[in-house]
């Protein structure tokens, strides 16, 4: 999946005074008090790496950072006390010519079985005239920083300068806003979705990753296939349809697929059996996996397999 774009473009990490207009709490101290100095430079640098290889990797709209536009991770990362949820929020400048507006994202992370996952959220348009004269100049990441502190950490915390769990609130449900029957399901939503950009990356099935035997007495055809291991960047499949057709088959046959059988705890392989195969037919097999929770799909095939010169 990995793709080489244009260069990324690199930004130092900007330090800012991180205070609150009306009584001079620094946001950032409370937050490092939380978490330790040392924990927040490295949630902070695995974020920013993250970032980096989402663009890198050409993914959704983080192909464009970078290219057509500059950007910067907020300096300011606000932690809950369980030291297990952040926001913090990604600066954009937009470097087209004709713009006029650059934006922000909510930037999430969750800690989950000591593993910390990342996403965008909520993106904040910010039109340049309602900040400065000149429309055709970006607004430079200081400006958009301090905008930062009033659109995005207002509410980080409370008037007496305690951190305010209720900011925090929206990890109460699932990153579609559905609620979850439990912690495990709810860590297993956020886990997938966080993955999900993945998605188009995941590697298809091959034909030679198929394995295609008949027996010409009883006419049924076999598929197995071994389930590919995934590691932490790429999404896991969720469930396996096999789609088949021969000459001669009723069309309906090939518009419902089969679900494949798994044996997950000997090798994970997955079989699907057709019965009532004809002799010497060509049997055209297509895999459809199910990657994620929006029920998106990756396809690979058709493949084509002769009965005639696989028989058992």
């Amino acid at each position: 999946m990995l793709k080489q774009g244009s260069k990324i473009i690199l930004f130092c990490f900007v330090l800012f005074s991180c205070k609150e207009n009306n009584n001079n709490i620094s946001y950032k101290d409370i937050s490092i008090s939380c978490i330790s100095s040392a924990e927040y430079k490295r949630v902070f640098q695995l974020a920013n790496d993250s970032i980096k290889n989402w663009a890198l990797n050409n993914l959704g709209y983080y192909q464009y950072l970078g290219k057509s536009k500059k950007y910067l991770l907020d300096s300011l990362l606000c932690f809950n006390k369980e030291k297990n949820k952040l926001i913090c929020c990604l600066l954009k400048q937009q470097g087209l010519k004709e713009g006029v507006a650059d934006d922000m994202d909510y930037f999430y992370g969750t800690k989950i079985n000591n593993q910390w996952y990342f996403f965008s959220g909520a993106n904040v348009f910010l039109p340049r005239n309602m900040y400065q004269k000149d429309t055709h100049t970006p607004l430079s990441f200081t400006k958009l920083h301090e905008i930062a502190l009033k659109e995005i950490y207002a509410g980080y915390l409370t008037k007496d300068g305690e951190i305010n769990e209720a900011f925090f609130s929206i990890f109460d449900k699932d990153p579609y806003n559905l609620p979850s029957a439990n912690k495990a399901s709810l860590d297993s939503s956020y886990i997938s979705y966080c993955k999900g950009m993945w998605a188009e990356k995941y590697s298809p099935f091959k034909k030679e990753d198929l394995l295609f035997s008949y027996n010409k007495n009883t006419k049924q055809a076999k598929i197995t296939f071994q389930l590919k291991t995934t590691d932490s960047v790429y999404l896991k499949p969720v469930g396996y349809k096999l789609f088949y057709k021969y000459k001669g088959m009723d069309r309906r046959g090939w518009d419902c697929p089969y679900w494949c059988k798994i044996d997950w705890k000997k090798n994970k392989i997955a079989t699907v059996v057709i019965n009532n195969v004809p002799p010497n037919s060509e049997v055209e097999i297509s895999v459809q996996e199910l990657l994620y929770y929006d029920n998106k799909t990756q396809e690979s095939g058709p493949f084509i397999f002769n009965t005639n010169n696989l028989t058992v």
